[in-house]
């Protein structure tokens, strides 16, 4: 993987991190990277993966996140693992310990991120992607967007009810919200 210094690059980065030590299901997963990017835009004024982010019905998604996850697996980065029932397909991602340098990887992030990264892996990962769609689509920006349209990530910081359940899960301090 190269250096994460285009939103690419450290969306996969972040697919990474957020992967180690076990299975993300795929909504999951977007919502995880977004709430890392939204809760460090509150904290520090800026994303950490400074992606483009659209209106999707199941919530906010980087717009590069499909080809991210392809590449990945291609270049045997994160495993990929298929549940099909005759209702439904679940698709997860798991990072490949033994195929990841985390001493370098860790090295392209600020501190700030790190911490906005292992704070949002901490306190959210657990959460069914449903109950993480379920909120993103709950707050700013998604809500004042059309299907389709990129977020404006300046919409979230006037919304109250984010900052008071971002404060709430421990991911912003109270003061911030």
């Amino acid at each position: 993987m190269k250096s994460p210094s285009c939103p690419f690059d450290r969306l996969a980065a972040m697919t990474v991190l957020l992967t180690t030590g076990e299975m993300v299901g795929r909504h999951a997963l977007n919502r995880l990277i977004w709430f890392a990017d939204l809760v460090h835009f509150l904290q520090h004024g800026c994303t950490i993966s400074g992606a483009v982010y659209s209106r999707w019905p199941f919530g906010p998604e980087a717009n590069e996140m499909d080809t991210v996850r392809r590449v990945l697996i291609r270049d045997g980065l994160i495993d990929e693992h298929r549940q099909e029932s005759r209702c439904y397909r679940v698709h997860a991602y798991q990072a490949r310990r033994s195929n990841i340098d985390y001493v370098l990887l860790r090295q392209e992030f600020a501190a700030s991120e790190l911490r906005t990264l292992k704070a949002v892996k901490r306190v959210l990962r657990r959460q069914p992607g449903g109950y993480l769609s379920a909120m993103a689509r709950r707050f700013e920006p998604w809500i004042g967007a059309r299907p389709g349209d990129d977020l404006d990530w300046q919409r979230a910081q006037s919304d109250a009810k984010l900052r008071q359940w971002m404060a709430s899960q421990g991911l912003i301090p109270e003061k911030v919200a």
